[in-house]
């Protein structure tokens, strides 16, 4: 008997009975725990995202920053950074309506957070909205 005939003999031997149902299961609760992330964890997941996009962002891979901030924001939606950073990737892409509102949302969910009140002020100035540019800096001076 050839060797073909032999890998043909060995791939139709049979299986214990129920072998392919519990594989089945098993792929079924690997593809489960892979889609539902895993770690459980918002914060964590975050974290992770927030370092991807900074690496991304410092090697000018604009696009892949911004998807992972966005990933970030969806774990956590109010982490002031993620708006923060996704705000200077905007502008890096000329997209300055889309930084305004990232600089915003972050000033807004932190008072303190100075740099984002600047720059949401100084895109409104640049905008000639010299009225609110001036509540923005007022808010940001409390």
């Amino acid at each position: 008997m050839n060797q073909s005939a032999l890998n043909f003999r060995a791939a139709r031997a049979p299986r214990p009975a129920g072998s392919g149902s519990v594989r089945a299961v098993g792929v079924f609760l690997l593809l489960l725990a892979v889609s539902s992330g895993c770690t459980g964890d918002p914060g964590a997941a975050a974290r992770g995202h927030m370092a991807e996009g900074d690496a991304y962002a410092a090697q000018g891979k604009l696009k892949e920053a911004t998807i992972e901030y966005r990933n970030a924001l969806k774990a956590v939606p109010d982490l002031v950074e993620a708006h923060y950073q996704l705000g200077r990737v905007y502008l890096q892409t000329d997209e300055p309506e889309k930084a305004y509102q990232s600089f915003v949302r972050a000033a807004n969910l932190d008072s303190s957070h100075a740099d984002a009140h600047v720059r949401a002020g100084t895109l409104l100035l640049v905008a000639g909205d010299y009225r609110e540019a001036r509540t923005l800096a007022e808010r940001a001076l409390q």
